[in-house]
């Protein structure tokens, strides 16, 4: 695999009184990930940290990482059945894999966006979004 430098943290920001994010750095399994808790008092912390958890032991595992993410919704899903979190609970993703040499695996869901920095910046992801939607039928500019 590719040397990488990386830096990883999470901020409450200026608004919420807790923060819902968790994250992945591991170069060990070539994972970074970014889990953006939504739901407030619902649990988007629950839900983030389950998609953080769920992804990193199924990539791991050797699973795609589209699989792993789709795992995550689905232990979610659960978690509210079983009473691990409340309806309305959720968390956007964005994830890349890294493998040999420079090939990597891109996987998202939702609004969190991918970057690759590369003699500039460029965005990799499209949101999954109303506004997105908005913006690709033309009523809206970016």
């Amino acid at each position: 695999m590719t040397s990488i430098s990386f830096a990883a943290a999470s901020h409450v920001g200026n608004v919420r009184d807790h923060n819902e994010d968790n994250y992945v750095a591991d170069e060990n399994i070539g994972l970074w990930l970014i889990a953006d808790g939504m739901g407030g008092r619902a649990g988007g912390e629950i839900a983030s940290a389950i998609a953080a958890d769920v992804v990193s032991s199924g990539v791991a595992q050797g699973l795609a990482l589209k699989d792993a993410i789709q795992n995550a919704h689905q232990v979610i899903l659960d978690a509210v059945k079983n009473g691990n979190g409340k309806y309305g609970m959720g968390t956007t993703v964005v994830a890349v894999h890294m493998s040999a040499g420079s090939q990597y695996e891109l996987a998202w869901a939702g609004d969190s966006r991918a970057y690759l920095w590369d003699n500039g910046l460029r965005q990799l992801s499209k949101d999954h979004s109303y506004v997105q939607m908005l913006v690709d039928m033309g009523k809206i500019l970016p």
